[in-house]
């Protein structure tokens, strides 16, 4: 709407409106208040966000995105002009929903429509990750850094109310080039980045890829104590525990009791690996009850054959670590699954962290982000 006494009236409404309903009783008054008033960008939005959270509601949601972004107003910069702005997360929430898809092209695309706007700093850290995702680091280090000296632009101009909404950005682009350096081995510069985003920002995930960064260089004991902290933190879970018995496995604090009575796959396997429990265990993917059903083999592999041309591969190709495992993608001569309906010769393989025993094994999408494969918690 034309006038902003309008466009906050409709504002405060909608917002009263939809905290006090559920879910599906908000997409209804949504519903009703966009077919009493289609022209209007504030509530179409809203509707348009509220239908892409439902499965059911999904495509007609993206059609309607796909409107607003279409929408003539003129893209402009600096501009408060309340159906621009929409028009503006619109191009940028149908940026992220094919960048999920892998439609990579069309993603580049729409972000690459917000360059010249206030959208630039968030447009930019999604080509960034669509960079990385796709292995093409040196590229995204380039649009990473580009956000930091934009955004530190910002702050010596004093636009305060610009640099509040975009500084979260510039943090986030550290915190990616972190993980660049230490994927790249450069722990130093690793962790130089993260201590200050850790000391000086609060950033509490910063200390996770510290512990990380210490355990690639084999310190363990730093790494033990870096944990100490994250475990004051938060809740222990699965990755947690692993980590706590492979810390204390590599500096012989595991008592006969932790050993004993510890049944964990991959607990056992670390104190005293063992190939054929290593198989038994990847079969299991061949299973149709298999919990990740996503990840199951097609019937007629032989996973031991499998297993055999993995180990011969991983030997002569780098690994990207994740925590305490190394990750290789293989390329099978022949399709071993099939993923979404489409047949994929791809498997991830996961071993301990600078060794070579395998420890899980499992089909993944036939895709080209190797990269961003690799960086996903794995299954056990």
């Amino acid at each position: 709407m034309k006038n902003n006494g309008d466009y906050l009236s409709y504002k405060l409404l909608t917002k009263k409106k939809c905290s006090n309903h559920s879910s599906k009783q908000t997409v209804n008054f949504l519903k009703e208040a966009y077919y009493n008033d289609p022209n209007n960008l504030h509530i179409k939005f809203k509707y348009t966000k509220a239908l892409l959270k439902s499965k059911k509601t999904f495509d007609e949601g993206k059609q309607l995105l796909e409107e607003i972004a279409n929408h003539p107003k003129k893209i402009v910069n600096k501009s408060k002009d309340h159906d621009l702005e929409y028009k503006l997360n619109a191009i940028y929430i149908l940026g992220q929903i094919e960048k999920e898809a892998l439609n990579i092209k069309k993603a580049q695309y729409l972000f690459t429509l917000l360059l010249k706007t206030d959208k630039k700093a968030q447009a930019l850290f999604a080509l960034g990750e669509i960079e990385k995702s796709a292995g093409n680091i040196e590229e995204a280090r380039k649009k990473f850094e580009k956000i930091i000296n934009l955004i530190n632009e910002e702050l010596k101009k004093e636009h305060k109310k610009k640099t509040q909404i975009n500084t979260k950005y510039k943090y986030s682009a550290m915190f990616e080039l972190g993980k660049i350096a230490k994927d790249n081995n450069n722990l130093d510069e690793a962790r130089k980045i993260f201590w200050y985003l850790y000391n000086y920002h609060n950033i509490h995930s910063a200390l996770k890829q510290l512990l990380f960064v210490e355990i690639k260089d084999e310190n363990y004991f730093e790494a033990y104590q870096l944990l100490e902290k994250i475990i004051k933190q938060q809740p222990l879970n699965l990755e947690l525990k692993n980590i706590i018995f492979f810390l204390k496995y590599k500096i012989g604090l595991l008592t006969d009791n932790d050993i004993k009575n510890n049944t964990n796959y991959f607990c056992r396997q670390l104190i005293n690996y063992d190939v054929n429990q290593a198989i038994g265990h990847i079969s299991l993917h061949l299973d149709e009850q298999c919990n990740n059903t996503h990840t199951l083999y097609n019937s007629n592999v032989d996973i031991e054959s499998l297993f055999k041309y993995a180990q011969d591969n991983i030997a002569s190709i780098p690994s990207t670590s994740s925590n305490i495992c190394d990750k290789y993608v293989i390329e099978c001569p022949s399709n071993i699954s099939t993923i979404s309906q489409i047949p994929t010769n791809l498997i991830l393989v996961v071993t301990f962290l600078n060794s070579k025993n395998i420890i899980a094994m499992y089909p993944i999408p036939q895709i080209t982000n190797k990269y961003n494969v690799t960086q996903k918690q794995f299954i056990l």
